[in-house]
């Protein structure tokens, strides 16, 4: 059983397990059964039960949790796997310990749908919830990506689950937002797609030969410099414009990927992920809207110093320099139409413009993309890190964040008044008992102290829905991602039963240590009627 459990955690295909047990008696493993039949389970087949044991004590143990927590919310995603099939993926969230403990984000079943319309997904989650028990008046949250199939007004998923759900808390995932406002912020200029050709033909022509390859790779590591650099070497791309706008994308993607690596974390920090979204706005602003324009930039800046003269200079392993003197021309390419990609100068003065407009559709393409940040930041009413130390603008400020709360909150759900009567005392004991911590440290001591149960309970319970309110499905690619290790293109034949079973076991399964092998027994000895046999 622990063999079998082994080839669960670490996602190898079952058709080896009779080879691994063949060798477990080969080291005299102690705990082997003591003859090699039929009745020893040690065939392929025997392996399959036990998978199945496991799983349905994992799934026992995850249903016992969610049940005792006071809310629950889901994430879902849809791929399609190594076999072609349509998944969507479910991962929820809920708290521990009976409702006082710490947010759990766990994968929680993988359904096969026959297509992407907003109906069949939908009858799909409504299955998995009946067929789970799972109490549809404890769902407060669902997290999906952009897909009008999942978010469209009238017919998507969400508009047809909240007709059931009417305190449905619906997020558009913070990481899919932010995706789609540099696409947003892209489509006012054409001529940037120029630069994802000219990436594309380089990328595959270097990787179309193992010499190229090679003589690349050293090239980077002589001359110790980034891909991006590299580059400017390449005779097709003496355009100044399309250099100017290859490192200000390099520049502009690097103030957003560590926006991006944020909403790629497990747990995001609600209170947090706004201010960070706030941050980098910022940051972009200062370097490229304020005067001196690309100050402090990490490729931009560099960039313009050395092309001041008008060309680059470069020199190879033989010491010899080599000038590429520059174009100051409009960016090559034609559109679908036929029609020219840039019809701008290529001059500095009209590069820098470019860039300053690009920014500015960035910074209000992500302002239109996240308009419920009002709401994020409201929660910081639970984080008192954020707190005014003023006890009359700590008084005001809670009053607007609970107000703002309250805006997404049904009635049925929270007790509006009791909120309002709390939120005073409640915020200077949080000050006080709770001082500069932030939102996830406050709730365990607050967890922690009984007596505060009962003297907030409206704002605990209001606490306990944005604790495991999902703001990201990035758990849901995550998910995926292990799909497409255990259903590798070795593996297609694996059905959607075993295929979940094993990323139940593989993502869920604890240590050797806490797993409840008795239990694990029971429920395999249950499943059938077992012979008698010397173990």
């Amino acid at each position: 059983m622990k063999l079998a459990y082994f080839f669960g955690k670490q996602d190898m295909a079952l058709t080896k397990y009779e080879a691994i047990c063949d060798l477990a008696y080969a080291l005299d493993v102690k705990d082997m059964p003591l003859r090699k039949d039929y009745s020893s389970y040690t065939n392929l087949m025997a392996g399959k039960d036990f998978i199945t044991s496991i799983s349905n004590y994992l799934e026992v143990e995850q249903k016992s949790l969610v049940d005792k927590s006071p809310f629950y919310a889901l994430m879902l995603d849809e791929s399609t796997d190594r076999a072609l099939e349509k998944h969507l993926i479910v991962y929820i969230s809920f708290l521990d310990k009976e409702g006082y403990g710490v947010c759990n984000v766990q994968f929680l079943k993988l359904i096969l749908v026959q297509d992407g319309y907003a109906q069949t997904k939908f009858d799909a989650i409504m299955n998995m919830i009946s067929h789970m028990h799972l109490d549809l008046r404890k769902l407060v949250g669902i997290s999906t990506d952009g897909d009008s199939s999942m978010l469209g007004c009238r017919d998507g998923l969400v508009a047809k689950l909240s007709r059931h759900v009417p305190h449905l808390i619906s997020v558009h995932c913070v990481a899919h937002r932010e995706a789609l406002a540099i696409i947003d912020a892209c489509k006012s200029f054409p001529c940037l797609s120029y630069i994802d050709k000219i990436a594309n033909k380089i990328y595959s022509w270097i990787s179309a030969s193992t010499v190229r390859h090679t003589d690349f790779q050293k090239l980077l590591e002589e001359m110790n410099i980034q891909i991006l650099e590299v580059l400017q070497i390449c005779d097709k791309l003496r355009v100044f414009k399309l250099l100017f706008a290859i490192h200000m994308l390099a520049d502009v993607l690097y103030e957003l990927d560590g926006l991006n690596k944020i909403f790629q974390k497990e747990n995001i920090d609600v209170t947090s992920f706004s201010t960070s979204i706030e941050v980098a706005l910022q940051a972009l602003k200062k370097k490229f809207l304020i005067e001196p324009f690309g100050r402090n930039t990490l490729y931009l800046q560099s960039f313009m110093e050395k092309t001041s003269m008008g060309y680059l200079e470069h020199k190879n392993e033989n010491g010899d320099e080599y000038k590429h003197y520059l174009l100051y021309s409009s960016i090559p390419g034609k559109d679908k139409n036929g029609s020219p990609l840039d019809t701008l100068d290529g001059d500095l003065d009209s590069c820098i413009e470019m860039a300053k407009s690009f920014v500015q559709k960035v910074i209000d393409a992500i302002n239109q993309r996240f308009p419920d940040i009002y709401f994020f930041n409201a929660c910081k009413l639970f984080s008192p890190m954020h707190y005014p130390s003023d006890e009359y603008d700590r008084e005001k400020k809670g009053i607007l964040w609970l107000s703002r709360l309250l805006t997404r909150m049904d009635k049925h759900v929270i007790d509006v008044h009791g909120c309002e009567n709390e939120v005073k005392v409640f915020m200077d004991t949080m000050y006080y008992g709770c001082e500069s911590m932030n939102i996830k440290d406050a709730w365990r001591v607050f967890s922690n102290t009984s007596h505060w149960h009962d003297k907030f309970p409206s704002l605990m319970r209001l606490w306990q829905i944005i604790l495991v309110l999902p703001i990201s499905s990035v758990p849901c690619e995550r998910g995926f991602s292990k799909q497409n290790l255990i259903k590798t293109d070795k593996r297609q034949s694996l059905n959607l039963t075993t295929l979940e079973m094993l990323m139940r076991i593989s993502i869920l399964g604890p240590s050797y240590s806490l797993v409840d092998w008795e239990r694990i027994y029971a429920i395999w000895q249950e499943a059938k009627h077992r012979r008698p046999s010397d173990l």
